[in-house]
């Protein structure tokens, strides 16, 4: 029996998808945490020197900001990993430069548009949606940095896509918490404005976006080698990209739709609570976010190449990782919400039931398997579109019925709907489609 064991261990240690989650995953980790302590020293300086209500007010312009934005990325902070990881295998930097460049277009026009119309109806959201006169200001500085905003996110998938893990990890979960960080810090410093939170965020963004956008574009230029026979046209980029746009537009929704709801039914500082709950309960997705973020990339790769055992492998890897490891951080969570909770300030604590509903959904999504990023990258993203926009009508109207009434609770319920129902949905449907079990299952180490 005791040969039998070491002789599976020997086996997983020696598998090279295995190998390349835990480097990567652990890489990824790493930097995440860095990330997410700076972003929670961010939260604590916002929260212990300006208040609840002005961290919910300053929660609610990013909400508004992330919905416009997904009107501007159309979907290709997703399709980008599918057109990149490919090409990178081959050195076709080429095809990556003029595909990187389209996408650049369009992002600038529709992002015009967006930004236009979030600005001049910026009176109008704060009134007659919000009912928060004082609110106008907000969406108007959320309307300047849509643009920005939607560069960062699609320049740190780029390096997602590229395979380079520490620029990804840097470029989305470090750098702009960071510079709005030491931002805040000199505003604070200098005068306590309640709007200095909002604009230490936005400069800090355009001085990202600015540096990205360069550095990248330098980088892309640098590896190319031949010039590709490859075509491939914008409306191209945008079939495939349209899709995962709308499964990850809901995705973002669900979570927004919570703040929207609550901001109109509710003070901001019960936002602001819900979003710094919020943010502490996402501690427990580090793990999967980081191993998810390799586990893209390949997944990609080994679907191009059409090898369904392998596309098992990395799947059955990937939950296992998840779930092993996420397990300890959920005992963590569990017993220290509420000293975690007070750390951002007294009035904080009151978020600790809806914590606990959240901090269960998630655990269930982590034993679901990776399934998001699996559909996404072999084919079946049309498919999680549909599963996860029927989810966000079920949470949409759980949130309705529920926040008016039981506010912060009701919110982590209507969260916890959503991820629950379309996780458990997707790895079903895989399962049945593909043969491919997402789910953790304790008793069986590989496919």
């Amino acid at each position: 029996m005791l040969k039998d064991i070491n002789q599976k261990f020997s086996k997983l240690l020696n598998d090279k998808h295995l190998s390349e989650l835990l480097r990567g995953g652990a890489t990824t980790f790493y930097l995440r945490l860095v990330g997410y302590a700076i972003a929670l020293l961010l939260i604590i300086l916002i929260t212990r020197t300006y208040g609840a209500k002005v961290f919910g007010e300053y929660s609610l312009a990013i909400t508004v900001l992330t919905i416009s934005s997904l009107f501007v990325r159309l979907g290709f902070e997703s399709s980008m990993v599918k057109l990149f990881s490919p090409r990178v295998a081959i050195n076709d930097w080429d095809s990556i430069r003029i595909i990187y460049k389209k996408i650049l277009k369009i992002i600038f026009v529709s992002g015009i548009v967006v930004s236009t119309l979030l600005f001049f109806g910026s009176d109008y959201l704060a009134n007659e949606l919000f009912n928060k006169p004082s609110f106008s200001l907000y969406i108007k500085i959320a309307a300047l940095i849509v643009i920005p905003f939607s560069l960062r996110l699609i320049n740190a998938d780029s390096y997602r896509g590229f395979k380079n893990m520490k620029g990804y990890a840097y470029s989305k979960h470090i750098s702009y918490y960071l510079y709005a960080l030491v931002i805040l810090v000199v505003l604070t410093l200098y005068s306590k404005n309640d709007l200095n939170p909002i604009i230490a965020y936005a400069t800090g963004l355009i001085f990202l976006c600015i540096s990205s956008t360069y550095i990248l574009l330098k980088k892309i230029k640098s590896k190319v080698q031949k010039i590709s026979e490859e075509s491939i046209s914008s409306k191209a980029i945008l079939d495939l990209s349209i899709p995962m746009l709308l499964s990850s537009a809901s995705v973002l929704l669900s979570t927004h739709l919570i703040k929207l709801i609550m901001g109109v039914y509710h003070s901001t500082e019960f936002v602001g609570i819900f979003n710094a709950t919020l943010n502490v309960v996402l501690i427990q997705n580090f793990i999967q976010a980081a191993t998810n973020s390799i586990a893209g990339p390949k997944l990609a790769e080994v679907n191009r190449l059409e090898n369904r055992k392998e596309l098992g492998v990395i799947a059955r890897h990937t939950t296992n990782i998840n779930t092993y490891l996420t397990i300890p951080v959920t005992l963590f969570l569990l017993l220290f919400n509420k000293p975690l909770l007070s750390i951002l300030g007294k009035e904080f604590i009151v978020g600790s039931d809806a914590f606990l509903i959240m901090l269960l959904g998630n655990f269930i999504t982590v034993l679901c398997g990776p399934t998001s990023v699996f559909m996404n990258m072999t084919g079946l993203q049309k498919v999680l579109r549909n599963i996860i926009m029927l989810s966000l009508v079920i949470s949409s109207i759980v949130a309705f019925v529920f926040i008016p009434k039981y506010g912060i609770i009701g919110g982590a319920i209507s969260y916890s709907v959503f991820i629950v129902s379309w996780n458990i949905i997707c790895s079903v449907y895989v399962k049945i489609k593909t043969g491919i079990n997402l789910f953790f299952w304790p008793f069986k180490l590989n496919n």
